[in-house]
């Protein structure tokens, strides 16, 4: 056998084996996907599900997410204060001035998700598919994630799999896939796809630089979506920075900035291009926002967690 043939054969079964990975994922995906949704509570068990699914429906309706309540605005002037008419808004909603505007407390991604499954599906019963499908997606990009971190290990296959079942049988995480729509699940799908992305991205650098900048560009909308859905997932980010430098430590300082400007700057166009969905959010709300009560930190709302600005703390990132 001379060595083309052989190479042949090489190229041939290295096909096979993605094929192969690829099978893997689809069963674990779809088969615990599908293993949720004919057992889930279509929402009912959730605290936050309401929130997020009231916001997706205002979507789906066309109507705005900060807007002006009658309803709320005769509770303030019959009660006098925001305290005792705040039980008249919307669940999770907040009020965010004097004159009944209310929002949101929670950011906007999943019911964006919500909104986008209703659109192609042609009903808002996809509003409860979300949580499900991610969940699926999770457990098989977990096994993906670990084939590709543990590249060259003998035993990366039977450790990859090993660490998705686990998951998947995790009381923890079935629990919160059938308590939905809660946006942790979905959030951890486009972690899971913007490291992935990361990973292959060093890869596609030894071949074509169009490839290299596209992964990193995809990989910054990737995580751009999980802040979108959960900003504490921004925490991440610093890991998969870390990964870069480690892969590149050996060019010494000013070779490692030549070296990671580019792929630095596609990760950062992709993240705002996707985030300015959040970012919109936030001006809206920022246009009808007044410090009115005590525990107001800001007149701007810099984020659509209005009340949950205290996620921005160290302490609780680090615990995300």
């Amino acid at each position: 056998m001379n060595w083309a043939t052989f190479q042949h054969k090489v190229n041939r079964f290295s096909r096979w084996f993605w094929v192969a990975h690829l099978t893997v994922f689809l069963a674990l995906s779809v088969g615990f996907a599908s293993l949720i949704w004919s057992d889930h509570a279509h929402g009912a068990w959730g605290d936050d599900s309401p929130g997020y699914t009231f916001l997706a429906g205002r979507l789906l309706k066309g109507e705005p997410l900060v807007y002006q309540d009658p309803l709320v605005q005769a509770g303030l002037d019959f009660f006098g204060e925001e305290r005792q008419a705040r039980w008249l808004t919307p669940t999770h909603h907040e009020i965010i001035s004097p004159d009944g505007w209310m929002a949101s407390i929670y950011p906007i991604g999943l019911s964006v998700l919500q909104w986008l499954a209703a659109k192609v599906w042609g009903t808002d019963v996809a509003f409860y598919g979300v949580v499900p499908v991610s969940a699926g997606l999770v457990v098989g990009l977990t096994y993906v994630l670990g084939v590709l971190l543990l590249q060259g290990v003998r035993w990366r296959v039977p450790v990859a799999l090993g660490a998705s079942i686990a998951l998947a049988s995790s009381s923890l995480f079935f629990e919160h896939a059938l308590a939905q729509p809660m946006r942790e699940i979905p959030s951890m799908v486009f972690v899971l796809v913007g490291t992935i992305l990361a990973l292959l991205s060093f890869r596609w650098r030894t071949k074509t630089k169009k490839w290299w900048l596209t992964g990193w560009l995809l990989a910054g909308l990737a995580f751009g979506m999980a802040t979108n859905i959960r900003e504490t997932s921004i925490v991440v980010i610093p890991a998969i920075s870390g990964l870069m430098v480690a892969r590149k430590r050996s060019q010494g300082l000013q070779g490692l900035l030549k070296s990671l400007w580019k792929p630095l700057m596609a990760f950062t166009i992709g993240f705002f291009l996707i985030y300015s969905i959040s970012i919109w959010n936030s001006v809206e709300i920022s246009q009808q926002k007044v410090k009115f009560r005590k525990k107001d930190i800001t007149s701007v709302a810099v984020t659509s967690n209005i009340d949950h600005i205290s996620s921005l703390s160290f302490q609780n990132v680090f615990n995300n």
